[in-house]
């Protein structure tokens, strides 16, 4: 699964600023699903463990009644499939 998370986060827009290097290690965002308002960041050794972390973060808020937990059920996680459809989806064809 961190493989495919990885290379969905790489065909979207501004990749770079979702998984990015610093003194501090490997993070990736969750704000190229939540977006800058309900995303956060995890920061590992590797990149294959902040990925890990997010998906975590992500599997815990499946159903719960918040803007992180809507945002993960309404995308279809965890089906990459599913996820692709929705973030490239045009935002006015989402409201429907």
């Amino acid at each position: 699964m961190i493989k495919e998370v990885l290379n969905l986060i790489k065909e979207l827009p501004d990749s770079d600023s979702h998984v990015f290097r610093d003194e501090d290690g490997w993070t990736v965002t969750s704000e190229w699903l939540c977006g800058g308002f309900a995303g956060r960041g995890f920061t590992a050794l590797c990149k294959e463990g902040a990925v890990q972390e997010m998906i975590n973060y992500l599997d815990r808020h499946i159903n719960h009644n918040s803007v992180v937990g809507c945002i993960v059920k309404k995308s279809g996680w965890p089906d990459i499939v599913e996820m692709k459809s929705f973030l490239l989806l045009p935002k006015s064809k989402e409201k429907e």
